[in-house]
């Protein structure tokens, strides 16, 4: 083995050998020693898929940018991301396309009209926080409430009539006028 590191910089040969050697872990450049660290670290031949709990050998699973094997298996991740997939009906990030035609243009025509500056944006007509645009009705795509994202729901927000739904507000209106 050389012994000094100017000798190491000039011999590729001194990089391998100090990197399988545990007892010293110098290396003579960053890319060395990223090499010394996979040479360290063994990736077991078999892995446990982390969603269904089979033991793989290595080539089942993806490959993350580390090198390293990802935990689902290769089959899970198809079916996990099939599953994401229907669940979201997009497939990363944001909210699913709306289905309705008028809905879509009249929100495209508004978000233009705000990124151009046509319509300047405004705070929420209730708290005064930030806002969003509310369209109370898809024809007339420029007339829009200014709700937060609070309020906003608060708008769409419809309450659905059940039984017990029924019943409790039939006690809470007795409560109320037995004790008037």
């Amino acid at each position: 083995m050389l012994g000094r590191l100017s000798d190491a910089r000039s011999t590729p040969e001194w990089c391998s050998t100090i990197a399988t050697s545990f007892e010293k872990q110098k290396t003579c450049s960053p890319a060395c020693q990223g090499i010394a660290y996979t040479r360290r670290t063994v990736i077991p031949e078999l892995k446990t898929c982390g969603v269904c709990e089979r033991e793989l050998p290595v080539a089942e699973f993806p490959i993350r940018p580390n090198g390293f094997p990802a935990s689902p298996c290769n089959e899970c991740k198809r079916v996990l991301n099939r599953v994401s997939y229907r669940r979201n009906g997009h497939k990363r990030g944001g909210s699913p396309p709306s289905r309705d035609p008028m809905k879509r243009h009249a929100r495209a025509l508004f978000q233009s009209a705000v990124r151009h500056g046509k319509i300047a944006r405004q705070p929420c007509e209730v708290c005064g926080g930030k806002a969003e645009g509310h369209h109370e009705d898809y024809g007339k795509p420029f007339d829009v409430r200014w709700l937060c994202r609070v309020h906003h729901g608060m708008a769409h927000w419809k309450p659905v009539s059940t039984p017990i739904l029924e019943r409790a507000k039939l006690e809470i209106a007795s409560a109320i006028r037995g004790n008037k």
